[in-house]
Order: C-alpha cells, then structure tokens, then sequence
C-alpha cells in the first residue's frame, strides 16, 4: 500500500533528526512514487535527498542508484550506466557487500530490460557472490531467480532447483510470521476486549454501591425525620391541659 507508506514516511521526516535518517527517509518514499509510476515525483524527492550531499557515503549511492533507474523508466533513451558505475565504486570503497549488491542489482535489472544477456548475467553473478556474503535469504533468492533466467541448460535448472527450496523456506517463514502475528493480535485483541469488560464491570459496580449509598442516605434522613416528627408529637402529647369553668374571668 504505497499511499499509505508514503503517509508514514512523511510522518517519520517531521521526527528525523539526523540527516542521514532524512535522506533514507526520503529514499523510501521516493521507491513508493516510482513504484506508482509517478516518476517526476519520484525525482524530485530524490533530487531533494542529494541536494548539497558532498558524503558520497554507501546511503548516497543508494540514492544514487534509484534516481538513475527512475530517469530511465520515465525516459527510456536515457542512459543510467554512468550513475550506476559512480554509485558501485562508492560501495567499493566503502566496503559494503549490500551496497554493492544493490548495484548490481540495478544493473541486473537494466541490461535484462535492454535486451543485453551477456551484460546482466555478468551482474547477476556479482549479486549472488554478494548474497551470500550479506547472509540476506531475500537477496539471495533474487540472485538465484534471475541467474535461473539468464544461465542456460543444467546450470540454469539447478539454480532454479536452489531457487524453489529457498523460495518455499522463506515462504514458510513468513506464513509463521504471519500466524504469530495474527496470534498477537487476538491476543491484544482479546485483551481489549478483557480490559473494556472489567471496565464496564467496574462501572456497574461503582453505579450499584452509588445506589445502595443513595438509599441508605434515604434511610438514614427518613429514620431522623420520623425520630424527630416523633418526639416533637410526644413533647406536644406531654403539655398539660388547663381546664377552665364558665362564669369566671
């Protein structure tokens, strides 16, 4: 759901209080408005990233790498190459393999597109050695998908065989993410439900005990009321009466 992540990486840029945690910020949102096919969009967020950046640092490459792949999806008689190889001698020297991967990737992806096998498997071939390197399941299971697609013969059906078993492992694993997931919530769930009971239990409580004090304080003044229509009635009871003849005066 790209609208929605866009709503929450916007949401983040007013709490970013590190540059680089703006720039990334930014990345991702830029990915969002490419992957919707809002490419000036897109550019000009990545635009705002670079802005002024002297780092050259494994986050700019990243950057970097996206800007060159969105300006050739919006143009396809534009040519990404040079921005990709900037982008890869940055990873180099700073010595990420998943920066390099990434690289790789683009460059994967870009030469498949342009028709230009030769090139990609090259590539390919780059980002399964990274992929193993960074010990990363997702990157490695992209790796072994387009080196399914670009080998041949034995070689290609023995990394799409690599490919299935990984696919199925990750799979699994993100079946079981999603049952403890969707345990957690019921049990949150549950425990709202737990929470708004107690709480209109101990309203009912608290409603009760108002009413049994209620009627006790009625009680109590009905009890001093009649106490005391009592005894004035016996005080006027107990008055003598006088007596008096006719005749006199």
């Amino acid at each position: 759901d790209y609208r929605k992540d866009i709503y929450f990486y916007d949401l983040a840029l007013k709490h970013a209080k590190k540059d680089i945690d703006s720039k990334l910020t930014l990345n991702f949102k830029g990915n969002c408005y490419r992957d919707l096919k809002e490419y000036d969009k897109a550019l000009a967020i990545y635009n705002e990233a670079l802005a002024n950046d002297t780092t050259k640092n494994k986050e700019w490459a990243r950057i970097v790498n996206n800007e060159a792949k969105t300006r050739w999806l919006k143009n396809n008689n534009y040519n990404p190459e040079p921005n990709f190889h900037i982008a890869l001698q940055v990873c180099v020297d700073q010595k990420d393999f998943f920066c390099q991967y990434i690289s790789h990737y683009h460059m994967t992806e870009y030469y498949k597109e342009t028709n230009q096998p030769e090139k990609a498997l090259f590539h390919a071939r780059k980002m399964y050695e990274l992929s193993i390197k960074t010990d990363k399941p997702d990157a490695k299971s992209r790796s072994l998908r387009n080196l399914a697609i670009l080998e041949k013969g034995d070689v290609a059906r023995a990394y799409f065989q690599d490919y299935l078993k990984l696919s199925d492992s990750l799979n699994n694993a993100r079946n079981l993410a999603k049952s403890q997931y969707a345990l957690i919530r019921y049990e949150s769930e549950q425990n709202k439900v737990d929470f708004l009971k107690a709480q209109a239990d101990n309203v009912s409580k608290q409603n009760q005990i108002l009413w049994q004090y209620s009627v006790t304080a009625l009680l109590i003044i009905s009890l001093i009321s009649g106490a005391t229509w009592y005894a004035r009635r016996q005080k006027r009871l107990e008055k003598p009466v006088v007596h008096y003849k006719k005749g006199y005066s």
